[in-house]
């Protein structure tokens, strides 16, 4: 089945300079600017060294916004693992960027308590 066409959608591509020399198992603040105002501030951290463990979380079938997945959201977030891989089932050949916005970016971000 062809994909079907989207019109009237539309999303903005950030890109930021490639960091080469930034410290291990730092912690840096970051803010993305759209027409100079803030659309998004957020933390990463750097890689740990070898010597240190790493905590990761794998997740499929990531979000249509039900109780049970923002509460599956809430434990990873309260167990603060360095990393997430996101096995798939998101992206579908329909659908608007507006609906995987609302699903999946307001079940796994700002997740402060279960179910929320």
């Amino acid at each position: 089945m062809p994909p079907i066409p989207e019109k009237d959608q539309s999303c903005t591509r950030y890109t930021a300079a490639h960091l080469t020399t930034l410290p291990f198992t730092s912690e840096f603040r970051y803010c993305v600017k759209l027409l100079g105002k803030p659309v998004h501030e957020a933390t990463f951290k750097t890689r740990v060294t070898a010597d240190k463990s790493v905590r990761c979380v794998l997740v499929g079938d990531l979000a249509q916004g039900r109780k049970a997945q923002r509460e599956v959201a809430y434990q990873i977030h309260h167990h603060k693992p360095e990393f997430l891989v996101a096995l798939g089932d998101i992206v579908y050949s329909n659908g608007r960027i507006s609906q995987y916005m609302a699903y999946f970016w307001g079940t796994y971000n700002n997740v402060a308590e279960p179910g929320r």
